[in-house]
């Protein structure tokens, strides 16, 4: 259902070598919020589009294209 967070949140624990059974030093939490940045705010060419007002809007983020495809199911209202 949710690939695309799965895949992000999997990279970032593997590209890191995090070991989540310990406290995260200052690199580490460092190494994170670049990497939840990247993935809220950042774009790149060929990211794809979306519609919304009767208009086509580009995509501002990995996160934008994973929200409007989850949102219901992540809020669960």
């Amino acid at each position: 259902m949710v690939d695309s967070f799965n895949k992000f949140f999997k990279s970032l624990v593997e590209s890191s070598g995090l070991n989540l059974s310990r406290d995260l030093n200052i690199d580490e939490v460092r190494y994170i919020i670049s990497k939840i940045n990247e993935y809220f705010f950042t774009n790149y060419e060929g990211i794809g589009f979306t519609n919304a007002l009767g208009e086509k809007f580009e995509y501002f983020s990995e996160f934008h294209k994973f929200w409007e495809k989850y949102h219901c199911e992540v809020l669960n209202p």
